[in-house]
């Protein structure tokens, strides 16, 4: 066959073929779903309780997903904590993982200074936060989320089978780096019924503060409890209430596995 004769053979293909396909390695939704929980707190000999709850929503206006956490303090802390604290925001997934738009903070008081704005750009790579009467702007490496997202961004990893690492999150006027490390399985009675749960420990042993998490495989890696420690105290217990799940956000397709955890180093 002539050279040119074979060009404009392969030249045909490729006009009814297309380009090659990417391979898609992985398939990744986020669950949707209301959750509500009891958290039980002790300092010293002082002890309250609050209720707290978390919707995770799709808003298909907008292709987004939306998120609200709301805490209520009750008994006597509602005397110091009076108002209703609201955690809310926007995020997205993609290749990338979870990449956050908006947050918004109200600490439930009178002090408005004290709520909290942040706005993160399209790259994730930058974000701008509106505290106590301060304007302020932050780089951020790939993958940085808001604080709430956290336990979202180690369900997403753990759903497609991946270690959990370190996280980081732009709390406030800081950014911190959250490690996780998986401590093994346990079997636990909730009043949403039995599971064998994967522990999960967020810090390291030296750290003053430090946090374990119960999650539950069946349940998309939902967390059912979480133990907060100081300087080796149990200080705050936080125990599943209910759940009302709302089916999946919709599919992406990635080539590669999305994660938001940072690359380990040598």
């Amino acid at each position: 066959m002539k050279p040119e004769k074979r060009n404009l053979i392969l030249s045909l293909c490729c006009v009814f073929l297309g380009p090659a396909q990417a391979a898609i390695a992985a398939q990744v939704s986020l669950p949707l779903y209301t959750v509500a929980y009891t958290a039980s707190y002790s300092f010293g000999i002082l002890t309250f309780t609050a209720d707290t709850d978390t919707s995770i929503s799709w808003d298909d206006q907008s292709g987004e997903y939306l998120y609200n956490t709301r805490f209520e303090a009750n008994g006597v802390a509602s005397w110091k904590f009076p108002g209703i604290a609201n955690d809310r925001g926007r995020f997205k997934l993609d290749c990338r993982g979870i990449v956050p738009v908006e947050n918004l903070r109200e600490d439930g008081s009178d002090k408005l200074e004290e709520d909290l704005v942040t706005h993160f750009d399209a790259t994730g790579t930058k974000a701008k936060v509106l505290y106590r009467g301060e304007n302020l702007e932050f780089d951020l490496l790939p993958g940085t989320v808001d604080p709430q997202l956290l336990s979202l961004a180690v369900m997403l990893d753990m759903q497609q089978g991946l270690p959990v690492g370190t996280y980081l999150a732009l709390d406030r006027t800081k950014i911190k780096p959250y490690p996780f490390r998986a401590m093994g399985e346990e079997t636990l009675d909730t009043r949403i019924g039995k599971y064998t749960t994967l522990v999960l420990q967020e810090g390291n042993d030296t750290d003053t503060r430090t946090r374990k998490v119960w999650v539950v495989p069946e349940l998309g890696y939902l967390p059912v409890k979480i133990e907060y420690r100081k300087k080796g105290k149990t200080q705050a217990i936080t125990t599943i209430d209910s759940l009302v799940r709302n089916g999946q956000g919709p599919q992406v397709d990635c080539e590669e596995p999305p994660s938001n955890a940072q690359p380990v180093t040598e």
